[in-house]
This record gives structure tokens, sequence and C-alpha cells, in this order.
């Protein structure tokens, strides 16, 4: 039909294909036949079965489920990068007969078949297989032959560290003719690997020991003598510590007195309004003199009048300063005179700077060899000494056995490495809060949700029944 019913007929052009598409209603015969395509591909609803459209739900009331297990749920189902993968179409194979490659065995002629299983029953080894098994034997033996002589190869003789400069550890670049930079230009160019040393290798970061000797009062049984020494000192750094402590306080929260809210507000007023009162009762009384004449102009500020100098003033200017320099000539001289006079007195002078500059040396070198044996500043926290591990006269006890320990060893040692330069100072931060991490499941792993109305209908009958619900897929 190139018409269609209420509408005018058309007298258009059927010459070629495109005029009949154009022209020509054809969209229900394209829904047929992509509805037959749908069908060919899922499969028609009225053909399956009743068990592939509906099933029987048997599962119990749904549990909260913890995050671990939605995590077991989510890894049992297939990962949403290879769904793309499965085969959801229902169109049959064209090819029904396809031609499968024949294993090995299947390929065997059957008479060579009937003599293996004979031999194997009587327990005689074809030739060819005992053949193949020595051959396999000797490639593994050669095998462990080559790994043993890499493992031998691999071994190091030599220092390390000593391998000296580029030409004694290539010799053949060893002549007068070469020199060092262009034999390392070429090793470079060549891919050759040239072993060069860390400038700080051999430098030691602090002259400090690595195990010190404790103090001889923390021993287990100490005497007498050596814990007093221990205990004394323990106190002075308590008491250094206490007066710190006390002139923080003294010099931060005893400073500032307490007040209420209405003390500070009326401070802040009295404050505020200093010298306002003294002004209302001595106001200055202003009068206007109105005995002058008002046609005559007087400026507010009265014009400068500049004085120039006259020739005379400029001449005796000039001889006076003619007259300075020559005083200060005559002084320089006097100076120099007095100072030929002080030759004996310079020298002294001269020899105690000489000594002081000499004493200020000593000094900086002592500093500098001490600054050795004390931790550097290698970040932001400054190095705290740990504090010494003492025992009270009564814990202390003349056998291991009763022996209470004090100290860490773990943290002697931490201690140690950052005195030396090793690490660098730290703070312990304590626990760090994580940041609570959103879940959420994805769209393709999300369940079907129950109704609200089959939900009520299931919580009005008896929990202990099973409950049966049909769902249509």
């Amino acid at each position: 039909m190139d018409f269609v019913e209420g509408k005018k007929r058309k007298r258009v052009s059927k010459k070629n294909k495109t005029s009949w598409r154009k022209h020509i209603d054809i969209e229900d015969v394209n829904d047929f036949l992509e509805t037959s395509r749908q069908d060919e591909r899922i499969g028609n609803v009225s053909d399956k079965p009743d068990h592939e459209l509906f099933f029987v739900d048997t599962t119990p009331k749904k549990q909260r489920l913890t995050a671990r297990g939605r995590r077991k749920i989510n890894a049992a189902k297939p990962s949403r990068s290879l769904l793309a993968l499965e085969n959801l179409s229902k169109v049959p194979d064209p090819i029904v007969k396809r031609n499968r490659v024949r294993t090995k065995d299947e390929r065997k002629h059957f008479i060579a078949k009937s003599i293996a299983a004979a031999n194997a029953a009587k327990g005689i080894i074809p030739k060819r297989k005992l053949q193949s098994e020595n051959d396999r034997l000797k490639s593994y033996d050669k095998l462990n032959e080559r790994v043993k002589s890499k493992k031998a190869n691999k071994t190091i003789n030599q220092d390390i560290w000593s391998v000296g400069d580029v030409i004694e550890q290539h010799p053949e670049y060893n002549s007068q003719w070469i020199d060092k930079n262009v034999a390392e230009h070429n090793l470079c160019n060549t891919g050759t690997a040239i072993k060069t040393i860390p400038k700080g290798a051999f430098h030691k970061r602090s002259k400090l020991k690595s195990v010190s000797i404790p103090h001889p009062g923390t021993s287990y049984n100490p005497s007498r003598k050596d814990h007093e020494e221990l205990l004394k000192t323990v106190i002075e750094l308590e008491e250094k510590f206490i007066r710190e402590e006390e002139h923080l306080n003294r010099v931060t929260t005893s400073m500032f007195d307490k007040m209420t809210a209405a003390q500070r507000d009326e401070l802040r007023r009295k404050e505020m309004s200093a010298g306002i009162e003294e002004l209302e009762g001595n106001v200055p009384d202003f009068k206007i003199d109105d005995s002058s004449d008002s046609d005559t102009y007087k400026a507010v500020n009265p014009a400068v009048i500049v004085k120039r100098k006259d020739k005379k003033k400029v001449r005796k200017a000039r001889e006076q300063k003619v007259i300075q320099q020559k005083l200060l000539k005559a002084k320089l001289e006097k100076k120099k005179v007095t100072d030929i006079h002080r030759i004996r007195h310079l020298k002294e002078e001269i020899k105690e700077m000489e000594e002081s500059l000499k004493d200020a040396r000593k000094l900086k070198a002592k500093r500098k060899q001490e600054e050795k044996f004390e931790p550097r500043r290698l970040g932001k926290v400054v190095f705290q000494e740990q504090d010494i591990d003492f025992s009270m006269p009564e814990a202390i006890c003349g056998n291991l056995r009763n022996v209470k320990s004090e100290g860490s060893l773990l943290k002697d040692r931490f201690k140690s490495l950052q005195q030396r330069n090793i690490l660098a100072p730290s703070v312990d931060v304590g626990l760090r809060r994580r940041r609570e991490v959103k879940r959420f499941v994805r769209k393709s792993h999300k369940e079907e949700e129950p109704q609200p109305n089959a939900l009520k209908k299931s919580q009005r009958g008896n929990n202990n029944d099973k409950k049966i619900r049909i769902i249509d897929k």
C-alpha cells in the first residue's frame, strides 16, 4: 500500500528502490522481523518450561550481612569485566558436526596399542622410551653443572670497596698514551660498568661508640659509692627539670591574673576612656579679636625670608675651612710622631692580640672535636637524651634471679642510632585514626528486594512456617 487511510494519496515516482522505501510504510514489517529475531536469540516465553520461568523461594528471612560476608558473596559472583564474554544468545550453531583433533593415544595404530599393552603386562620397557629417559637425565645433569658453575663464579674473593681507579679496574687502558678521561668516556659509551665508591662510604657520622659502657651504679649488685653517685646525677637532672617547669609557669600562667568577664569589660572601659575626664573640666576659651581690620589679608603660615650671605661671610667661611684642614694635618703628623715613640707598646698590643687569636683558634678546634661526639640537628625534632635507668636501694638484690629489669634494650639501641646521627630524631604520634571508607554494592551485584506488600503478608503469617513465594523472572 502506498497510502495511509485518511490521508491524501500522493503521486510520487517509484522508479528506484529508495523511492519505494520512502513512500511505503513498512514499520509493522520491521517490528515483526525484530520480534522474530529476538525470539530466535532469547527464545519465546510460551516455549519455555515452567521451571525456567518460575521458582519456589524457600530462603528464610533475609539477615543483615556483615562486611566480611558481603565481600565473600561478591567474590563468588563473576566479575563485571567478564560479563561481555558470556554467550547469552539462543541461536543454534549452524555447523552441527565439527572435526575434533584426536589425542596422541587415539592416533596410535591398534596393533601398536596391543603390543604396548602386552609389553606393559610383562614389564618390558621399549628401547625408545629408555633412550629418551637417559637423554632427559643427561640434560638434567648438564643443567645442574651449569647452575653450580654460575654459583661458583658469583662468589666474591676481593674487597668490593677497594676497586681502585678506572684504569686499575680495566688494565687494557693502562697506557701512557691513553688519558684517564678518555678511558672513562670510552667505557661509558660502550656500556661497560664503572665501579664508583660513594664519598661518604668511609666517613663516620659520629665518633661515639656503637655500644657505650653503662654507669657502674646500674649494675644488679653495685658498690655503695657507685650507686650513690648515680642517684646524685638523677636527682640533679630532676631538679633541673623542676626548675625549668617552675620558670615556665612563672613567666606564663602566674604572670596573668584571673578575672571575671565583668571585671575584664570594666578594665577595658577604663583603658579606652583614659584622658577624656581630665579634658572635660579644662576646656580652653577661644576668643576672636575683632579689633583688626577685616579688609586686610593675613596668611596662616607666614612667608619664609631667605637671608643670603654677603661676600664677607662667604670669605670668612672659606678661611675657617682652610684653618680646619691645617689643624687636621698637624694632628695626624703629631700622631705619627707619638706612634714612633710608642713602638714598644704597639709590639706588646700586637703580641697580646696574636695570643688571644691563638687561644680562640684552640677553643674553636676543641669545640669542633667535641661536636663530633654530639648529636647533630637532622630534622625539626631536637634529640632528647634517654632517661637514666636506676634502681632504688630497697630494690637492689645480690643475684640475677630476683633482679627487676629496668629500661628497654630496643629503646636503648634506637636512641643510640639517633645519638650517632644515623637516624633522625622523631616523636611518637600514637595511633592514627584511619578515614572511614564508604562501601557500596555494585548495581550488577545488587539482589532483588522484596515488595512492601509481599513483606507485610509474610509478617502476618507464622514465622516458624516455611515461606513460599513465586517470583516472576
